[in-house]
């Protein structure tokens, strides 16, 4: 990824269990982050779009991230998509 500014989305179904997904930057150890931890509203015909999940700021230049689910248990079907922004005159999605 190209950008100064990374974020991850997700699309996310209420069902039990948990889900954790860690995130890393270049590398590096970020986040980890408890999406849902079993004491969620359970009802799978309830779906949350565009559900922000993590956000970094980096400098500007190449980056690679790196997303890995620590956990998952129960029925989750969950799915993340990344924006990245660059503080400059370009701009990508």
């Amino acid at each position: 990824m190209i950008g100064s500014s990374v974020s991850v989305y997700g699309i996310l179904q209420n069902v039990e269990g948990e889900l954790i997904v860690d995130f890393s930057v270049d590398g590096k150890f970020a986040d980890r982050v408890t999406v849902f931890n079993g004491s969620q509203t359970i009802d799978p015909s309830l779906w949350t779009f565009n559900a922000p999940l993590w956000q970094l700021s980096v400098a500007s230049g190449d980056h690679t991230l790196h997303c890995e689910v620590y956990s998952a248990t129960g029925s989750q079907a969950s799915f993340f998509y990344v924006r990245m922004f660059v503080v400059d005159k370009y701009f990508y999605i």
